[in-house]
């Protein structure tokens, strides 16, 4: 991504997170975190985007200098008036990450099924220390694909431990859809 982006120093995205009691299922293509109208929202532009849910994807779906990482973490917001922006985060492999341990801890045994947490997430555990992020319109990236999505994807990764991607791809070898190509869509760079 970082070849094709255009270097720029606007639109900055306000992370406004609060920790909540989450939802957990497998929904038979990930795992999924719901937020349930609790998780908190991001700003861009002046607009309010509520935190819905996030989800994993083995491998990444996204390529950073050429390279896929073994996870990767897509947070969806939506705004009052139904436009989507969706946060990415590459995670490698490194230490483990106690957050995505809560969540693989709670991960439902069987497909379609929902485990209702009773202690608070915080979401925040899975951001990367700097805000440089690669900027896009693009879709959504489970079916349809629809055409939909602001997407902001950190250049900066998250550790997870190798036994948090070895569990993960235990359930789901790989999830992830194929890199498509930018056609004609610009890539920003924000925050370098």
């Amino acid at each position: 991504m970082r070849d094709a982006a255009i270097v720029t120093a606007g639109r900055s995205i306000d992370i406004v997170w609060t920790p909540f009691v989450p939802e957990i299922v497998d929904n038979g293509h990930s795992l999924q975190v719901n937020a349930r109208g609790e998780g908190g929202f991001a700003a861009l532009d002046g607009v309010r985007y509520d935190l819905l849910q996030f989800h994993f994807h083995h491998q990444s779906e996204h390529t950073i200098d050429g390279a896929r990482s073994p996870l990767e973490v897509h947070f969806v917001h939506q705004s009052d008036a139904g436009d989507l922006l969706v946060l990415g985060v590459m995670m490698q492999a490194g230490e483990k990450n106690p957050v995505f341990a809560e969540v693989l801890a709670a991960w439902p045994e069987t497909t379609g099924s929902f485990i209702a947490g009773t202690d608070l997430l915080n979401a925040s555990g899975l951001l990367p220390a700097e805000a440089a992020a690669f900027h896009y319109q693009g879709s959504l990236t489970t079916p349809p694909c629809s055409q939909v999505a602001f997407w902001n994807v950190f250049a900066q990764p998250i550790e997870v431990s190798e036994a948090q991607i070895a569990a993960f791809a235990a359930r789901y070898s790989n999830n992830s859809r194929p890199l498509q190509p930018l056609n004609r869509r610009f890539v920003l760079l924000t925050g370098q």
